[in-house]
């Protein structure tokens, strides 16, 4: 790898020192001279026309300074991602299609008084029938949820190649199974909240945590009626995303209530309404068959999903798309049938959630290959060696150009070296295994062919000390981009970290960088950023070349100095930008990036999880786990082995632990006391990252992408593991001691 000086080495956080010593301020903290506080007034039931409400009595609550109603909206009262069929407030005749849908809001001086007022809030329903499985929902005669999606249908997708049946036909064996993969609740620290001010000119500013300000901005635009320029979004500190904060929550309320009273509104949801409301992991079914020769050869692949939308679209309509994508992984199965729906319940929202539809993709092939494995007496690892998509090779996803050699082979082979030897059971009535789970993970480039994820814009400006300050509209979610973005303006103009600074996610002041989701900031906005540097550097250099008397072509950014390669002879850049400031030559430099050599960005990992399962609790304790992944190139190994070590923990909730029930629309598990996640002494005894790097044509410095894909393939990982320790074959996550236990006793009665 070629060497740098801040890119790819292991820096510590530029905003580390404020959060590990609590002075950052995140949402919950803000505060203005005059602020009040909102609360919201939520639907009980999970489908109801509202038929009347009444608003008086809390009006007159001293106190009290505005409540309001779907009849204070002029605008379209829609929001949503791919489709805007979500209210901003319910209106009087029309339908709630799930508890905790909003019917109204309240500013009050304190909560306490506007807590109050939602009580004197006379709310009166017609319960209507609902649907609350998507298998019901899409039967013909279900209760109609929304008037342009005929029969409940979100969204249906389907592809396929050569023929399936004469696939099966050729394989000697043949496996199938139907996995029942839970909602997942993202259980970030922070809740949804923010401020929404307004300016004597009338100008909304909506501070708050958000994962697309861009996105945010227009969509209270849309929905309120407000002049777009009149809006402003700004991503305060975000205390936690993971997809979960990639939807307009709070946001249009807030900017609503500051609107009415003039005055600085602050919105903050309780656990139980961030819980309720924003978007989960979309729970699927997966019906999937898999066929290979005696040698190992895959020869067929078919399947069908059914994925739980909840009441309003949201991410559902990519998801889905986006599962059935990525199903036939990093391999070369010459037959593929598959296909996927999504539907609507009155059940609360499935949406983006860390891997986006590929944990359930993963999930159900990795399984299915590991029984296939076990059936021919083929070693796991091998097996998928065999079939690993090599150059040339068309991959199942049609989103991915393999555009550099595959690496799933050194992916797995560095997981497996790192793992060691499988360790024996810690004593009497418990058996330890081993699982290999593997993924090809896409990450978005920035094509033309997405939404509000279309280009990525960024800019440098160098200031006449020699110091730096990056723009980009992307938002500092907790995943260390700020950090790595300033790595890559130092690199490129050899400055110490310390002497750029980054502002991030301002609608006003820094450019449009799309959403943070799809793994895609490292690789698109450090495109960008090292575009707009290029383009500052140019006029730096061509002011050097006239103070040293050196060709441009000679001249060098490093150390905070200009050098001449060659002679020695060198001027603090420091004294150049003074020049430059003085002579008038512009120092801001900007750039627009946008990738167009595929439709997406695609990497390797693999997944090395060790278990011990004790046969009488049916208790799973992981004992390692091993995450190989092929970064290209590491901007920032600290950063890189967080994010890894981070999803991994992910996937161990999902695989053993979480699972968000609902019953007839309710919430069983609305809180963190009955919603189980995976603690620090839950997670595996022992963690290794394991960087492998292979640099990737068009990514900054080799960069690929990183943050969600370690959540792909650990879930699998375990359940390969369970199996091969036990010969129990898990297909309903998660696999709590209940389940294990039954599965468990089932299979002694069939022996």
């Amino acid at each position: 790898m070629t060497n740098y000086t801040i890119v790819g080495q292991p820096v510590r956080r530029v905003d580390g020192f404020e959060k590990v010593s609590g002075r950052i301020h995140y949402c919950v903290d803000m505060a203005e001279p005059g602020m009040l506080c909102a609360r919201t007034l939520r639907s009980p039931h999970p489908h109801a026309r509202l038929a009347a409400l009444d608003t008086r009595q809390a009006e007159a609550l001293p106190g009290v300074e505005a409540v309001v109603t779907a009849a204070d909206i002029r605008g379209t009262n829609r929001h949503g991602i791919e489709r805007p069929d979500q209210p901003v407030l319910v209106p009087v005749g029309e339908r709630v299609k799930m508890i905790g849908d909003p019917v109204a809001a309240v500013a009050a001086r304190t909560e306490e008084i506007a807590e109050e007022a939602l009580g004197l809030i006379r709310a009166e329903y017609e319960p209507l029938p609902g649907v609350f499985t998507p298998q019901d929902a899409l039967a013909p005669g279900a209760p109609h949820l929304h008037d342009d999606a005929p029969g409940n249908l979100i969204s249906q997708y389907t592809s396929g190649r050569g023929d399936v049946a004469q696939g099966f036909a050729e394989a000697d064996a043949v496996v199938e199974g139907t996995f029942v993969l839970p909602r997942q609740e993202q259980a970030y620290l922070e809740v949804e909240g923010g401020l929404a001010t307004i300016d004597s000119a009338g100008v909304i500013t909506v501070y708050a945590g958000s994962q697309r300000p861009v996105f945010i901005r227009k969509s209270i635009h849309l929905a309120l009626g407000f002049p777009e320029h009149k809006v402003r979004s700004i991503s305060a500190n975000t205390g936690g995303g993971f997809g979960g904060k990639a939807d307009v929550s709070m946001h249009a309320l807030a900017a609503l209530l500051a609107h009415k009273t003039r005055k600085p509104v602050k919105l903050v949801w309780t656990r139980e309404e961030s819980f309720l409301m924003h978007p989960k992991r979309h729970p699927f079914w997966i019906r999937a068959k898999l066929g290979a020769k005696r040698d190992g050869t895959f020869t067929a692949l078919e399947a069908e999903m059914i994925s739980d939308g909840g009441a309003y679209a949201s991410h559902s309509l990519i998801v889905v798309f986006a599962a059935c994508s990525y199903l036939p992984g990093p391999y070369d199965i010459p037959h593929l049938q598959i296909s996927g729906r999504s539907a609507y319940t009155n059940n609360p929202i499935s949406g983006a959630c860390r891997g986006y539809g590929q944990p359930q993709a993963v999930t159900a092939l990795e399984s299915l290959i590991d029984w296939l494995a076990r059936d021919l007496e083929i070693d796991p690892a091998e097996i998928r060696l065999k079939n690993a998509l090599e150059l040339g090779d068309a991959p199942g996803c049609p989103r991915v150009v393999l555009d550099s050699p595959p690496t799933l082979p050194l992916t797995i082979r560095e997981a497996l070296a790192a793992a060691g030897e499988l360790p024996p059971p810690s004593g009497p009535g418990k058996k330890t295994g081993r699982g290999l789970g593997c993924a090809m993970p896409i990450f978005d480039i920035s094509t033309h062919d997405t939404a509000d994820m279309k280009g990525v814009g960024a800019s440098v400006e160098v200031f006449p000390d020699g110091t730096a300050l990056v723009r980009s509209g992307v938002c500092e979610i907790g995943s260390g981009l700020s950090t790595v973005l300033a790595q890559v303006a130092a690199e490129e103009l050899g400055l110490r970290l310390g002497q750029v600074s980054v502002l991030c996610g301002n609608t006003e002041s820094t450019p449009d960088a799309g959403p943070i989701v799809a793994s895609r900031q490292a690789y698109c906005s450090g495109n960008a950023v090292r575009l707009a540097v290029a383009d500052v550097r140019a006029r730096i250099l061509e002011v050097a070349s006239d103070i040293l008397h050196a060709d441009e072509g000679t001249l060098e950014l490093a150390g905070g100095m200009v050098r001449v390669r060659g002679n020695g002879h060198a001027i603090p850049l420091g004294e150049v930008t003074k020049v430059c400031h003085r002579t008038g030559v512009n120092l801001l430099g900007s750039a627009w990036f946008s990738g167009s050599h595929a439709p997406a960005g695609h990497t390797f990992m693999t997944t090395v999880a060790d278990v011990e399962v004790d046969e009488e609790t049916g208790r799973v304790r992981v004992l390692k786990m091993v995450n190989a992944h092929d970064v290209g190139q590491a901007l920032n190994p600290l950063n890189v082995k967080g994010q890894l070590i981070g999803a991994a923990a992910w996937g161990v909730g999902y695989a053993l632990y979480e699972e968000m029930r609902a019953s007839d629309g309710k919430l069983l598990t609305p809180t963190l006391t009955e919603y189980i996640t995976p603690m620090s002494l839950d997670g595996p005894e022992e963690w290794q990252a394991v960087i492998v790097e292979d640099p990737y044509p068009t990514g900054p410095y080799g960069a690929k992408g990183v943050g969600e894909h370690g959540t792909n393939t650990t879930p699998v990982a375990i359940l390969n593991a369970i199996f091969h320790a036990t010969g129990v074959r898990v297909t309903e996550m998660p696999a709590t001691p209940e389940r294990l236990l039954r599965a468990l006793k089932q299979q002694r009665q069939r022996v």
